[in-house]
């Protein structure tokens, strides 16, 4: 059975909704930690985080400047099942990135 730790996700927060990672076939994910920074000077934007269709996060404020660490969280999910992050603000333009981390192994 492989066990590998790596980078699950890294990118810019969007507002579409659409599945930022899918666990393969054949392999269950361990999701270890997540980093959301709100790199906007003025604008506070709201995270939500699905995993495999439940908000694990539901519009969680992040204020302008500031960075949201989970440093152990610890969800496993099967093949096929997906994690959704993004955000929204209610005036300006969003601005933001996200790192998650965690481990596939293999069924």
């Amino acid at each position: 059975m492989a066990d590998v730790s790596k980078r699950l996700l890294k990118g810019v927060l969007d507002t579409a909704t659409t599945n930022n990672y899918t666990v393969p076939q054949n392999k269950y994910t361990i999701f270890k930690s997540i980093t959301v920074s709100n790199t906007s000077s003025s604008v506070d934007l709201f995270l939500t985080i699905r995993l495999a269709g439940i908000s694990i996060i539901s519009g969680h404020k992040i204020k302008a400047n500031d960075t949201l660490h989970i440093p152990y969280l610890d969800q496993i999910m099967h093949a096929g099942d997906s994690l959704n992050i993004y955000a929204s603000v209610v005036s300006g333009t969003l601005s933001g990135c996200y790192y998650i981390s965690g481990r596939e192994v293999d069924v």
